[in-house]
């Protein structure tokens, strides 16, 4: 199946659902109809007589409101009008194109056999051509004497009285089945032929809705223009050759896949990620965490162990018979051109193992929080986003992180391996840590051994140990070990509260390329200046460093020759970390004997 059929699955699926508001959710809407934002809402009684009227907050939840096939895809300097709510540049007299051809539209369907009661009072009302009037009378803001009109604000409607007949017009499930039944009838003389994507012959949609993504609002995800565009000419020689969608698939695929964006989107550069289950079954987006649990697992036993449980508790929720989890991300080139830029669809069971087999292999311990595998934006904004100094953070260019998180999903959940341009771009970050404040650098230094470990993975076979491994037989790695022990050598000489930056971790970038000769520097600086005072000070600390940076020389040493000041490869960091996660953890355990 595609995308357009999952989306049909799912409407059909949430049917009970349409047209019902929950707190903090965009509706589904009925076919025929769209989501917006009302400007004024316009009360009247049920014979048409005018009682009030407000302005809408920017903060009140957006309305349905019912369109025509040409109404709903709308543009140009004269768009066709929508059938009961719309600007007030139709709903009031003065424009007598726009007006005229509002008025006469809405008299069609109040004059029909599908009319409602709260239809034909604001049909009266509408007829009476006295809203500018009204609204200056009772004095909404905007709308006086000698006020500027908002003439683009849409008005929506209310009618007093009592039962299903009449109330606001945006919750009135009898009247979205009146215009639903009244522009059913009114279309039945339009093309039939077969709709493509159901198999079923009926009427053909000539044009299809817009708004599927709130940002891109103008943007179609199914268009054909060959008056400009020329998006089919030298193919076939009309757009029925390319592809016939019928009125009401084409409707409930938008309403389908603009409900999904409203309330499960997540965005990234403008590119929207979409992830569900047809049936509502509630899924992990392949963008967020895999765990459930917020306990802070240290050992990799125990968070192995967590990630199963965790997979079981997922797969436990989808059905067998219902298990199908779809993931699409949509962008925009243009204003008017919606693109599916990424599209997979999967059986749940296959989908939550590659989740899981992700976060097994892109994991590393996060300090206090424990072993964790890093989320894919942190990926993307620190391995190809700038560093601005002024706002302490990486700050990433919309395009690049659009295209970068999508390369993560698509490796996250195709099962792809890690691309090697990822992880050199995070271990050149992670090489400058002097540029960032004490927590940034924890982050990046994190999610950079997070990636490598992962990269290791996919492309030799190797999983690289959460540990410290003291015998390594890792060039690079006992070089990161050496950097992480000259730094705490360094930063045990400086006072209490001085939060200077070490002679190793300011070389830290030269250390890379040639660490030997830049690891004797920093050593003998150490010998020179900082050592005879460690030595009065503590000497049981200073003969502990000695010990280590001359146990560390030793592993080096046994390298051949040749190599000992070649730049070092990205396990570098690995040692680093976890060499200094030992003294850390050393710290602390002295600490507590102190006390």
């Amino acid at each position: 199946m595609g995308l357009f059929q999952k989306a049909v699955e799912t409407y059909d699926a949430h049917e009970y659902c349409v047209g019902v508001f929950e707190e903090g959710k965009e509706p589904l809407s009925p076919i025929s109809h769209t989501i917006i934002q009302a400007g004024l809402v316009v009360t009247v009684s049920a014979d048409g007589t005018f009682e009030d009227a407000r302005l809408v907050g920017k903060d009140e939840p957006k309305i349905i409101i019912p369109v025509t096939e040409e109404s709903g895809g709308r543009s140009g300097k004269n768009p066709p009008p929508h059938p009961l709510c719309d600007k007030l540049e139709y709903v009031a007299p003065g424009n007598e194109k726009k007006h005229g051809a509002y008025l006469a539209q809405l008299s069609r369907w109040a004059c029909s056999p599908q009319a409602t009661p709260m239809l034909t009072a604001i049909w009266a009302y509408v007829e009476r051509g006295t809203i500018m009037h009204d609204l200056e009378r009772v004095g909404v803001s905007g709308y006086g004497p000698d006020d500027k009109k908002d003439m683009g604000s849409l008005v929506c409607w209310r009618v007093t009285g009592e039962g299903p007949d009449f109330g606001a017009c945006w919750q009135n499930q009898k009247l979205f089945r009146s215009f639903i039944e009244w522009y059913a009838s009114a279309r039945q003389d339009q093309t039939e032929g077969l709709c493509m994507i159901e198999g079923e012959v009926g009427v053909l949609a000539n044009n299809h809705p817009k708004k599927i993504v709130s940002h891109f609002g103008n943007a179609k995800l199914i268009s054909s223009n060959d008056d400009s565009g020329f998006t089919f000419r030298g193919r076939f020689s009309d757009s029925a050759q390319a592809a016939t969608i019928g009125y009401v698939t084409t409707q409930k695929v938008h309403c389908a896949l603009s409900w999904l964006s409203s309330n499960q989107g997540v965005s990234f550069g403008k590119r929207e990620f979409i992830c569900w289950n047809p049936y509502g079954i509630t899924v992990v987006p392949p963008t967020g965490p895999f765990r459930v649990s917020k306990e802070p697992l240290k050992r990799p036993s125990d968070y192995e162990d967590d990630l199963r449980k965790t997979l079981e508790g997922h797969l436990s929720s989808l059905p067998a018979d219902k298990d199908d989890v779809v993931i699409v991300a949509l962008d925009a080139a243009t204003t008017g051109r919606l693109a599916v830029a990424y599209y997979n669809e999967l059986k749940g069971s296959d989908y939550y193992q590659r989740l899981l087999k992700w976060d097994e292999t892109c994991c590393w311990p996060n300090g206090k929080f424990g072993i964790q595998a890093p989320s894919l934006y942190s990926i993307a904004n620190y391995a190809f986003g700038t560093f601005r100094s002024g706002q302490g953070k990486f700050v990433t260019d919309e395009k690049v992180l659009r295209l970068q998180m999508q390369r993560l999903v698509s490796c996250r959940v195709d099962g792809r391996r890690m691309p090697f341009d990822v992880v050199r771009a995070l271990v050149g970050h992670a090489s400058t840590l002097e540029r960032y404040e004490s927590d940034l650098a924890s982050n990046v230094l994190f999610v950079a051994c997070a990636v490598i470990r992962k990269y290791w993975f996919d492309n030799r076979g190797e999983e690289i140990e959460m540990s410290l491994d003291r015998e390594k037989n890792d060039r690079s790695y006992q070089f990161g070990r050496l950097l992480a022990v000259l730094d705490a050598a360094e930063s045990a000489c400086y006072g209490q509260g001085d939060k200077r930056t070490t002679n190793a971790i300011r070389r830290q970038p030269a250390f890379k390329k040639h660490p030997l000769r830049v690891a004797a520097n920093v050593h003998e600086a150490l010998d020179k200046a900082y050592f005879p005072s460690l030595l009065k000070s503590e000497p049981g600390l200073y003969a502990y460093f000695k010990s280590e940076i001359a146990e560390i020389f030793d592993k080096i040493h046994s390298f051949p020759e040749r190599d000992w000041n070649k730049q070092l490869g990205d396990t570098y960091l690995v040692g680093f970390y976890l060499e200094r996660s030992e003294l850390y953890k050393g710290k602390q355990g002295k600490s507590e004997e102190e006390e």
